[in-house]
């Protein structure tokens, strides 16, 4: 799981068995790697995730946040004076993050990796393209997925009773995301959406999973203390400095309760859900009291902050091993085709369904390329919606065809999706043998899937 805070790594077993998560401290469940490299003054010294952090709290080096944001813009970034590849700053944290697994897994042992982000697009595949030859990973055995596909793969996983109705997950990690598992059953496959929700604002966590705005407090009075004022300095437990301070967080923490206990009652009013995930640091320790006693009403609650790693290694295993999970349902989510894409052509005289791209797969991992002969100089495509079950048809015209005999034009033909609903065509011609040479006029069309 790459993430902009912090990243974890999963693996597992490609014959079975639940994923497990490595810990960057031996012995300890601590699964956070801080996305950030340091850069040591001076030298060509690179320190990642929490020795970074360290290094550059004593003033040792340059702390490089954002990497992964960094790397999608694809900018060069200036650092001690000098300037990086951001793509290769990006490679550099997952090569050394995963030098953690050294002692669990051997690299010739490895079948797939998996990497998974909040969102993708064009630009990130591209990104992790150059990953995958940076890593010197063959690109077959490397594959992106978002948190959502995450999500699906890991409840997917779970005993059938955890999502035989709606599944909710709440993640909360600076801010509040909040996803929807369903289950369309009236499809064969079953298509199963996870949908992300209107956004909830809660209080940005600090540091020790505090609210923000008090940290901040916190911080002005320490700096008051530095500077030699008469404000008694005390120690307290977890931090929160004096009673009055210690007072007012409570009572923030109150107030997150009870705004979560509406947003988490809201999310499930008219609604039968059968599980809810908390994911992420800001629920860590006891704040959320009569949320969860809500939440807990008929429904089974799970926290933790690794499902979107394990979610990954569940996709990876899936792609290497296939189990009933990938015949019986199709995830539909925001990164997958939701129709069917196809052509009638006649094959031997018999006219026949020919498929050009398949619902349920990755659009920015679709293509396919044949050769047709075509009678006139248009194309026509037949969408089959999943969703809806809707059947619509699309033509494409290539103007400009030279003038030949009926079906004595060759066509190359190449497909692929340039977004989640949105496919490019690009024909070539290829002539007709010995009688119409090939004049290598090229067509690029695109058309939409909605």
């Amino acid at each position: 799981m790459l993430g902009q805070r912090y990243s974890q790594i999963s693996f597992c077993d490609i014959k079975g068995g639940e994923p497990e998560t490595v810990s960057a401290v031996m012995g300890s469940e601590a699964y956070n790697i801080p996305t950030v490299l340091c850069k040591k003054r001076g030298t060509n010294r690179w320190f990642y995730g929490k020795e970074a952090i360290k290094y550059a709290g004593q003033e040792e080096g340059i702390l490089l946040e954002n990497i992964y944001d960094l790397a999608c813009t694809g900018e060069p970034v200036q650092v001690d004076n000098e300037e990086f590849d951001p793509v290769a700053l990006l490679t550099l944290f997952i090569k050394r993050s995963l030098s953690l697994m050294t002692t669990a897994v051997k690299k010739e042992d490895v079948a797939a990796v998996m990497f998974t982000v909040s969102e993708l697009n064009l630009r990130t595949v591209a990104v992790f393209d150059q990953i995958a030859i940076g890593l010197e990973l063959p690109p077959e055995k490397v594959y992106l997925q978002s948190y959502r596909e995450s999500i699906y793969q890991y409840v997917m996983h779970q005993p059938k009773e955890l999502w035989n109705q709606q599944v909710l997950v709440f993640d909360y990690d600076g801010q509040m995301n909040t996803y929807r598992l369903t289950c369309n059953r009236n499809t064969t496959p079953t298509a199963v959406f996870v949908e992300r929700e209107e956004g909830y604002l809660l209080p940005v966590l600090g540091e020790g999973n505090r609210p923000e705005r008090i940290r901040a407090d916190k911080e002005r009075t320490d700096r008051s203390e530095e500077s030699g004022t008469d404000k008694e300095k005390t120690d307290h437990p977890e931090g929160f400095g004096a009673d009055n301070d210690g007072a007012e967080v409570a009572l923030t923490y109150r107030k997150m309760d009870q705004e979560f206990k509406e947003f988490a009652e809201q999310m499930c009013k008219d609604r039968f859900v059968s599980s809810v995930f908390l994911v992420g640091e800001g629920f860590k320790g006891d704040w959320p009291e009569e949320s969860l006693r809500f939440l807990c009403r008929g429904r089974r609650v799970f926290q933790g902050n690794n499902l979107y790693s394990k979610g990954a290694c569940f996709g990876a295993r899936e792609k290497c091993q296939p189990t009933d999970i990938s015949t019986t349902q199709v995830f539909l989510g925001e990164d997958k085709l939701k129709a069917n894409i196809g052509m009638k052509v006649l094959k031997r005289g018999i006219e026949t369904y020919f498929a050009v791209l398949d619902a349920g797969q990755n659009w920015y991992e679709l293509k396919n390329q044949c050769e047709l002969i075509l009678d006139d100089q248009e194309l026509s495509f037949i969408i089959t919606s999943l969703t809806g079950g809707v059947i619509t048809e699309r033509i494409v015209f290539l103007e400009g065809m030279p003038e030949r005999a009926p079906r004595t034009t060759r066509l190359a033909m190449q497909f692929r999706m340039t977004a989640a609903d949105r496919v490019q065509v690009v024909a070539t011609d290829k002539g007709f043998g010995d009688f119409y040479p090939a004049s290598g006029k090229e067509w690029v069309r695109e058309f939409s899937t909605s």
